[in-house]
């Protein structure tokens, strides 16, 4: 069987393809369309215009699978309506105008279905999975391959820069405002171990724009898989003293995330901090391969 999974975030909106075997998935296809959901929020509520963004770009993702003949389609989304105060409205207009169902996972939902995904896939049995997305971030803490505590929080690097950054990056008033805002939220992580967590396994656009940028500008080999965490500490630091040049090679190496980079780095860098953690582990997988198990292959093909 193959299946398409669409995944209606906060930043972006991706379809992912799978060929599907009893219970083994292999990835096909991957594509994404940056919308930026959480910019069309106004006072919690999502937009018209939002509606239609978000309505329009599955619905191009679902033509074009229909010329490929691939028909089983699940569509499920996180912050990007799960914080909105028109959440019903919103999934109506969505599910009306694309005729497909739309499911709205929880927070805390979410984070499980992160773990499920990215330990398919990866050999790590003890550490935290980070995964910060554009308007939340979810945190997974897992001890010989079992959840021990998960938590999602409604900040991202997409609503961090719209309610801190006053133009296209942050100054450093701005930065100071930001990061205080995000120890702010991450005080709430009152299960936080003491004794250090040596490995953050990171999910999503920002951990997979920080292994880029240290493959790139510190010329990382692509083939290591574990990287440094005092590489997240050194990147805000470049952000902090303001270094054109080196912030416009990282610009050029995600332009994509111009707008979020910093602020996912930082929270990204403060949860290492956090949890006292000593390296990186990027997976490319997380909650859409973790969604199509628990949602779909238990249910015998059924989303």
């Amino acid at each position: 069987m193959i299946h398409a999974v669409i995944d209606v975030g906060s930043n972006s909106i991706r379809m992912s393809v799978y060929q599907c075997a009893g219970d083994a998935i292999s990835p096909m296809i991957d594509k994404k369309e940056t919308v930026g959901l959480a910019g069309y929020i106004e006072d919690g509520i999502l937009t018209e215009e939002g509606m239609y963004r978000a309505a329009d770009t599955i619905a191009a993702f679902v033509e074009v699978l229909r010329k490929f003949g691939i028909d089983h389609v699940s569509v499920f989304a996180t912050a990007s309506l799960r914080n909105a105060v028109n959440q019903e409205e919103a999934v109506r207009f969505i599910e009306e105008r694309t005729g497909l169902k739309v499911a709205v996972i929880s927070g805390d939902e979410e984070a499980r279905l992160d773990f499920i995904g990215a330990t398919q896939f990866l050999s790590v049995q003890d550490g935290v999975l980070v995964d910060i997305g554009g308007g939340s971030t979810e945190i997974v803490l897992f001890a010989d391959g079992r959840i021990s505590n998960l938590t999602s929080i409604p900040m991202g690097s997409l609503n961090m820069y719209t309610k801190y950054a006053g133009g296209v990056t942050l100054d450093n008033e701005e930065r100071k405002l930001m990061r205080q805002g995000i120890l702010d939220n991450l005080s709430t992580l009152y299960w936080a171990p003491m004794e250090p967590v040596k490995t953050l396994v990171g999910v999503g656009g920002t951990a997979r724009a920080f292994k880029k940028i240290c493959h790139e500008l510190y010329k990382v080999p692509r083939d290591v898989q574990r990287l440094d965490a005092g590489f997240l500490g050194m990147l805000v630091k470049i952000f902090k003293k303001g270094d054109v040049n080196l912030c416009r090679k990282i610009y050029k190496m995600v332009p994509e995330r111009m707008l979020t980079i910093q602020p996912g780095l930082t929270i990204l860098s403060e949860l290492a901090k956090r949890f006292g953690v000593s390296e990186v582990v990027v997976s490319r997988y997380g909650v859409r391969e973790g969604y199509l198990i628990e949602h779909v292959l238990k249910n015998g093909g059924d989303n």
